[in-house]
C-alpha cells in the first residue's frame, strides 16, 4: 500500500527529523510505504497546481490532505482556499485514488503570536477565518463522504490527557504531537478497513 501525503507543514513536520514525521511513523508502524509530497509554507493553490505531478504520477492507493493554515496567515480569500481544495479532491477523485482522507488543521494558539506566525491584533480575524474553514472542510467532506483527521481535536483531546501543550511554537506539534497525530491516522485507517 502507497498513501501520499499532501499540505504543509502540519505535514511536512520541517522541526524534526524525517524519521519522527507522523506520515514516517504511521507508515513505519503499518508498514505501507509513505510519499510525503508536503512541504511547509504551501499554499492551496501550488497544491492544487502540483496534485498531478505530487499526486496522480505517484499511482497511489491513497492520498492525504491538508492544507489552508498558510492561506488564512496571509489573508487569502476563503472563497479561493475552498475552490483550491475543491478542485484538489476532485482531482483525486477523478483520478480514481481509491482513498481519500481530508485533513483539518489544527487552531492556531495565541502563543504563536509570540513565535512570530501571526502578529496580535490579527489572531481573532485568523482565528475565525480557520474556524469558518474548518466547519466548511467538514461540509465537503460529509458532501464527498470522505473521512476526516481533525488535527484540533486530535490534539486537544491528547493535551487535556496529559496535562501539558503539544506544541512547540502555537502551531506546529512537537515530537509527542506528532506520535499522537500518527496514532489518530493508524485508528482512522483501521476503521476504514474494518
Amino acid at each position: 500500500m502507497k498513501i501520499v501525503f499532501l499540505g504543509d507543514s502540519l505535514v511536512s513536520c520541517p522541526n524534526v527529523t524525517l524519521k519522527k514525521t507522523w506520515p514516517a511513523i504511521a507508515a513505519e508502524k503499518r508498514g505501507f510505504a509513505a510519499v510525503n509530497n508536503a512541504a511547509g509554507g504551501r499554499l492551496t493553490v501550488l497544491m492544487r497546481g502540483m496534485f498531478r505531478a505530487d499526486a496522480v504520477q505517484e499511482h497511489p492507493d491513497g492520498v492525504f490532505i491538508l492544507c489552508g493554515t498558510n492561506d488564512i496567515l496571509l489573508d487569502e480569500p476563503l472563497e479561493k482556499i475552498y475552490e483550491n481544495i475543491t478542485v484538489t479532491l476532485d482531482q483525486a477523485q477523478e483520478a480514481g485514488i481509491p482513498l481519500i482522507i481530508l485533513g483539518k488543521p489544527d487552531l492556531a494558539r495565541k502563543e504563536s503570536t509570540e513565535s512570530g506566525w501571526q502578529v496580535p491584533s490579527e489572531f481573532d480575524q485568523h482565528d475565525r477565518a480557520m474556524k469558518a474553514y474548518r466547519a466548511w472542510l467538514d461540509e465537503e467532506a460529509a458532501r464527498r463522504q470522505l473521512p476526516v483527521l481533525d488535527l484540533e481535536s486530535v490534539i486537544s483531546s491528547a493535551e487535556k490527557a496529559r496535562g501539558k501543550s503539544l506544541l512547540v511554537d502555537g502551531i506546529h506539534p512537537n515530537e509527542e504531537g506528532y506520535e499522537v497525530i500518527a496514532e489518530a491516522f493508524l485508528a482512522l485507517l483501521d476503521q476504514l478497513e474494518g
